[in-house]
């Protein structure tokens, strides 16, 4: 008897952001990523004006004052998330007012406010409230930890299955 059951893999990323910019924003991190999708993570800046630790805003998309997100990442392209939104974190882990940064790609050269310049190609780290002291172009890198590792349900179908058949093998040696 075999039981086979369909699951999600979570795969473990580390992140890593190293500024082109004068700020000198460095950032290490890491993703949990299913489907496509980063459902958890950290983001330690480790240098720069927003310089601390940072809990993803997991799951889904969302927006509030400063910043869209929407999680979405594709490990197996170097430019891994969108233009659109990508990745909130918060000191806190949640949209409640405290510091946060953002992470996205820019795939062209696009002005803000008739002044800054995002460079196409890059990646952006922005800081908000109460911090909003850098907004910094650079580089970013997401390298898998280990191989995915299977969802638990998927092993424990597969080991009772293997058990019954077990036990049925015995039934008719025993018989």
């Amino acid at each position: 008897m075999l039981a086979l059951v369909a699951t999600a893999q979570a795969e473990d990323y580390s992140l890593t952001y190293n500024a082109s910019t004068s700020d000198g924003t460095t950032a290490t991190g890491q993703l949990d990523i299913v489907g496509g999708q980063a459902l958890s993570g950290t983001l330690d800046v480790t240098a720069g004006p927003d310089a601390g630790n940072y809990i993803l805003v997991a799951p889904g998309s969302g927006a509030d004052g400063s910043f869209s997100y929407d999680n979405l990442v594709d490990p197996s392209n170097p430019a891994f998330l969108d233009s659109v939104a990508g990745l909130v974190w918060t000191v806190s882990g949640a949209q409640d007012g405290s510091a946060e940064m953002n992470m996205w790609y820019n795939a062209a050269d696009i002005s803000y406010y008739g002044s800054a310049i995002q460079p196409g190609g890059s990646f952006s780290l922005w800081g908000a409230p109460p911090n909003w002291n850098v907004e910094s172009y650079g580089t970013a890198t997401l390298t898998a930890n280990s191989d995915p590792v299977p969802d638990g349900g998927l092993t424990v179908a597969l080991l009772s299955g293997a058990l019954v058949g077990l036990q049925v093998l015995r039934r008719k040696l025993l018989c």
